[in-house]
């Protein structure tokens, strides 16, 4: 509902201007990318056995193959961009010489095609991460041409960190705001030999921590419960974005149960194979799910389809505490 304002004139009892203030209308159906992070050392001392490495840090970065994995997406999200630019070169060249009365010259030019999964994650309008070390690293190296050309924010969301299970040293957290969460994401990387070029555009990403600027952490295991509550705040802060469209960077366990809890009844009936599948399958490392959310029609349930973007064998059976 809008409101008024009225600007009077010092010396007049009347009015002289009113302006009447309007909501902003939000879009009511979004569509939510979720990007498991790459591999990270905790996923490959799991694979190993190697209990020591397991037990003895907490918060653990991304491995080599991890950061393979992000740059791979990023390659994709760059290629995608250069696609992008020469189909809006061509169809601008086109429209300076279309007759205004061809249907199919002016459905070129307006770009009428829909695009696909890959172009709306690099024409993304917001960019979120889960603060854990891994999921921070992968979304400065695999969404930096997104970040570059939007000039958009990375902005923490506490709420995607993973779920704190038994024993899930890597659910730790160890930084705590923006220069501090900075500096323990781009030092391995510098360590294990990220290029000089990437290095640079991840430290001119602007990090939005103010949600991380005190201890965001658990340090004992999370009810069921508490992970439900946890998620519809999530969604709570889905719905109340002003994009229609956001990348999220986090985790398997948290993505299942968000997949387990919050899918439409209508998609699990028309899609009932896809949909046991994301509710008992974790998202492979450096993989992208695409969801459509629709608030209105779903209300706690809000999941009305969902679309692999980016599958490296996407959807892998039930891994036991493998975040």
């Amino acid at each position: 509902m809008g409101s008024e304002m009225c600007i009077r004139d010092r010396g007049s009892a009347a009015p002289v201007l009113t302006l009447q203030l309007l909501p902003v209308a939000r879009p009511r159906r979004k569509v939510l990318f979720l990007i498991r992070h790459g591999e990270s050392t905790w996923n490959e001392a799991q694979q190993r056995g190697n209990v020591v490495a397991l037990v003895s840090q907490s918060d653990h970065a991304l491995n080599a193959n991890g950061i393979a994995q992000a740059r791979r997406l990023a390659g994709a999200l760059a290629a995608e961009q250069r696609l992008l630019r020469a189909e809006l070169a061509e169809a601008a060249a086109a429209a300076a010489v279309a007759d205004p009365t061809d249907k199919l010259a002016a459905d070129a030019a307006a770009g009428a095609r829909p695009p696909s999964a890959l172009r709306e994650l690099v024409c993304a309008d917001e960019f979120w991460t889960s603060p854990l070390t891994r999921a921070v690293q992968t979304a400065l190296l695999a969404l930096r041409p997104a970040l570059r050309a939007q000039g958009a924010p990375l902005r923490v969301r506490t709420n995607a960190r993973e779920k704190k299970n038994r024993g899930g040293f890597d659910s730790l957290g160890t930084a705590v705001g923006e220069a501090a969460m900075r500096a323990r994401a781009l030092v391995p990387l510098r360590a294990a030999g990220c290029e000089a070029s990437e290095l640079a555009e991840a430290e001119a990403v602007r990090l939005d921590a103010a949600e991380a600027e005190s201890m965001w952490w658990d340090t004992s295991p999370e009810s069921a419960a508490i992970v439900r509550e946890r998620l519809s705040e999530l969604l709570a802060q889905v719905d109340g974005a002003d994009g229609r469209v956001i990348a999220l960077v986090g985790h398997s366990h948290l993505f299942r149960a968000l997949l387990q809890t919050h899918l439409h009844a209508d998609f699990c009936a028309d899609s009932p194979a896809l949909a046991d599948r994301l509710r008992g399958s974790v998202l492979a490392n450096g993989a992208v799910l695409r969801l459509e959310l629709d608030v209105e029609r779903g209300g706690p349930h809000p999941i009305v389809d969902a679309t692999v973007a980016v599958s490296y064998t996407h959807l892998r059976a039930h891994e036991t505490d493998s975040y």
